[in-house]
């Protein structure tokens, strides 16, 4: 019983997860901002699948040293 239980609620966790973060179309245009470091502190603009993201990206690579620059990235998406 028990294990059959489990079954139960790992399927149902992977039918509502898999659901939850999946999405069937991409936006027209998408604004965002960036407040924390993944991938920077910066702005998004997504234009259907197409997203372009410029921002300030500071880390420590070694003891003691700060390290900051810039960050460019432009992406290409699809929905299968």
């Amino acid at each position: 019983m028990q294990n059959k239980m489990k079954q139960v609620i790992i399927a149902l966790f992977v039918l509502v997860s898999s659901s939850a973060f999946s999405q069937s179309k991409f936006s027209k245009n998408e604004l965002s901002i960036n407040g924390f470091r993944n991938p920077s502190i910066g702005l998004e603009y997504r234009h259907q699948n197409v997203s372009v993201h410029a921002g300030y990206y500071i880390t420590a690579f070694e003891k003691n040293v700060t390290t900051k620059f810039l960050k460019w990235v432009q992406l290409y998406g699809f929905c299968l």
